[in-house]
């Protein structure tokens, strides 16, 4: 016989009638102690409320009354999830399949659990089970595609999320997912039709909008991608990564304080928000704003991106000087020489700094300390074992905050790196024309936008009376043996026995024989810059931090003069004002 009573409060937890349901589970447990339903039923409805430490107590009380109910354990396993204990969580749904070894939704609870702790080979694993004990139960599905895009298995997580879609036809968060995996692949034309279905299925679900606008961001259609982290903040006033994506749009079109404005929302939500964090210090820093934007550049300490090559707990942090100090470059090379001019006067806070490099850096510095007569610099190649025995540690890209902030910082070298001199005109058409080195693209796939095309330049490369050198990071002699293919004037010489990426000893001994230096933002112009060569700098309009607003010498590098686009995908000026220098060389 059914009663009535349990019936009522089910019927009252299924129509998401919490609070009445509580109390009259509550009536009901005064009146009869040693149901175990009733405390199951309460137990749930409290993990609903996450009232967790009340829930667990209750479904405690229903274990310990029906221990042979798979479904209780099951639900206190979910309650300690929820909780994050989570060695707890999962000795309870291993009861739970224990007392019944086909309950595919506890295989899934499990994975779900094992995938919070990283364990994500383990994770598949009971996937694949629950999924082979009900191949229509979607969620198990859904969370497998999500493991194994997390282990860059992609057109597997597709095929995942393409038969969760098949079992639920109107997953939308199922359809979303689907679209970022594509927007990684670089698919965006799929991105955005996933993205749109979830939003059909779904118009009050934030994400995809966040999504379509990150698209919109790196089609460079920038008032679309406005308009969609819009939409997606008026459905989540809580929505701080979007917050922060819009910021990053209006960085690009030069609208500093509003995007000041949007990181501030995103860090006033979520406060430890590392993106929005070190977005805001490099806002700072290309406005000038040092000392601040030195210290909120800290934060990237703790983004997932920053590897940590030694203890946090050694941070250098003081003024005072110690016995040994280790500077270690985390970041790439371009950023590594950036950040080495910093450093000249930081040899007094140790009696002896070890600073790791890139190797191929290590020689151009290594000969500017010597020339300056400092010693108790060594250097170190980032590739070897981290040192042993030291007493602190900087990553080279803290090093400027400190140094600005104490000032000790130099600003008057002209120059810091010191190629070995050697002549390598041998290499050099016999002719008495000016020798200039070009570089055009970065090896950044995500921010293709500084590239310039060799055609684009031919007003430079045109020029009469010029020898015009390959300075390129990369392999792209193919790509400039075609285009000397097409050109009936200058052709673009490529010297073989130079390797561009990986002897940079050779490639600034190239740059020091040459008049000039025509780049883009690249590796090319902070060795350029570095050696004091003359360059010519052509950035795009959303250019690094480093390169200020509106400066056309760099204050970091003397040698740098900057020609700036006005307009996105607009090069001809700039490109033409270059040209004019270069006839007065």
């Amino acid at each position: 016989m059914k009663d009535l009573f349990l019936e009522k409060i089910k019927s009252l937890l299924s129509n998401n009638h919490l609070e009445e349901a509580i109390s009259l589970c509550e009536d009901y447990i005064l009146k009869n102690k040693n149901n175990p339903e009733i405390y199951h039923i309460l137990g749930i409805i409290l993990l609903k409320k996450e009232r967790l430490k009340e829930s667990i107590y209750y479904l405690k009380i229903a274990a310990s009354l029906d221990g042979a109910n798979p479904k209780i354990f099951n639900n206190l396993g979910m309650a300690y999830f929820s909780y994050r204990i989570y060695d707890k969580a999962l000795h309870e749904l291993s009861c739970a399949i224990r007392i019944n070894n086909s309950y595919y939704e506890a295989y899934n609870n499990r994975g779900v659990i094992l995938k919070a702790l990283g364990q994500y080979e383990e994770a598949l694993e009971n996937y694949n089970i629950s999924i082979s004990q009900n191949p229509n139960y979607s969620d198990a599905y859904f969370n497998k595609a999500i493991i194994l895009d997390l282990l860059s298995r992609s057109q597997e997580a597709i095929k995942a999320y393409i038969k969760t879609i098949s079992i639920t036809p109107n997953h939308y968060k199922a359809y979303n997912n689907l679209g970022t995996i594509h927007e990684k692949l670089r698919n965006y034309k799929d991105a955005l039709k996933n993205y749109e279905k979830a939003i059909e299925i779904e118009p009050r679900f934030p994400e995809p909008y966040n999504n379509i606008g990150t698209i919109y961001k790196k089609l460079e259609r920038y008032p679309e991608s406005i308009d969609n982290y819009n939409k997606a903040i008026i459905l989540n006033s809580g929505y701080f990564e979007a917050y922060s994506n819009r910021a990053i749009v209006l960085r690009k079109l030069q609208k500093f304080d509003e995007a000041l404005e949007d990181y501030n929302s995103a860090i006033k939500l979520k406060s430890d928000f590392t993106e929005a964090l070190v977005g805001k210090s490099e806002i700072l820093l290309k406005l000038g704003n040092l000392s601040e934007g030195w210290r909120y550049y800290n934060y990237r300490f703790f983004q997932p991106s920053f590897h940590e090559r030694y203890n946090k707990k050694k941070l250098f942090l003081k003024k005072e000087k110690v016995n040994k100090l280790i500077i270690w470059g985390e970041q790439g090379i371009g950023d590594q020489i950036y950040f080495l001019s910093y450093l000249i006067n930081f040899s007094k806070f140790a009696k002896e700094v070890v600073l790791e490099l890139d190797p191929r850096i290590i020689p151009l510095f290594q000969r500017y300390l010597k020339k300056i007569k400092i010693n108790n610099v060594f250097l170190k190649s980032i590739n070897e074992k981290p040192v042993e025995i030291f007493d602190f540690h900087l990553p080279l890209g803290s090093v400027p905050g400190f140094v600005k902030e104490n000032n000790y910082i130099s600003t008057k070298n002209k120059y810091y790196f010191l190629s070995n001199g050697i002549l390598i005109k041998k290499f050099f058409p016999k002719n008495n024309y000016k020798n200039i080195g070009i570089s055009w693209k970065t090896l950044n796939k995500d921010e293709e936008y500084r590239n310039i095309s060799l055609d684009l330049l031919s007003p430079i490369l045109d020029l009469e009376g010029i020898n015009f050198f390959n300075l390129q990071f990369g392999n792209f002699n193919d790509l400039v043996e075609e285009y000397n293919n097409k050109k009936k004037k200058n052709n673009i010489i490529s010297i073989k026995e130079i390797d561009n990426t990986n002897n940079l000893e050779d490639l600034s001994n190239l740059i020091f024989n040459l008049d000039a230096v025509v780049t883009i933002q690249n590796t090319t112009v902070h060795l350029s810059g570095a050696l004091g060569k003359k360059t010519f700098l052509l950035t795009s309009k959303d250019s690094r931090w480093m390169w200020g607003v509106s400066d056309k010498i760099s204050k970091h590098y003397p040698a740098v003069e900057i020609f700036r686009q006005k307009k996105f995908n607009d090069w001809n000026e700039q490109i033409a004002q270059v040209a004019q220098k270069l006839k007065k060389i």
